[in-house]
């Protein structure tokens, strides 16, 4: 059977980056298990699973009662750039 990881701590992850002309205003920035490199966190920056973390994120976004920071995505970066950057999940997806 295969280990569990647990990760203690949280970090603030930037929807859009520092680099990418993203700032340090809350509607940017999401909460995520784990830091740089590990945990939740680190899958959203290249991991093992960076892909489907994207998704969730996306489809977390969608759910939010407003969606003031889906909206803020999409005014900030545009829609392309989003579904780019944070796809939608497929029929494909779900199957895997």
């Amino acid at each position: 059977m295969g280990q569990t990881e647990v990760f203690i701590g949280s970090s603030q992850h930037h929807l859009i980056s520092r680099g990418q002309g993203g700032d340090d205003n809350p509607i940017n920035l999401v909460t995520l298990c784990g830091h740089g490199s590990v945990g939740c966190h680190g899958d959203m920056h290249g991991g093992l699973h960076s892909r489907e973390k994207r998704q969730l994120i996306r489809k977390r976004l969608e759910e939010e009662p407003g969606q003031p920071r889906l909206n803020y995505l999409l005014s900030t970066i545009g829609e392309a750039r989003l579904d780019r950057i944070y796809p939608q999940e497929t029929q494909e997806t779900l199957e895997i």
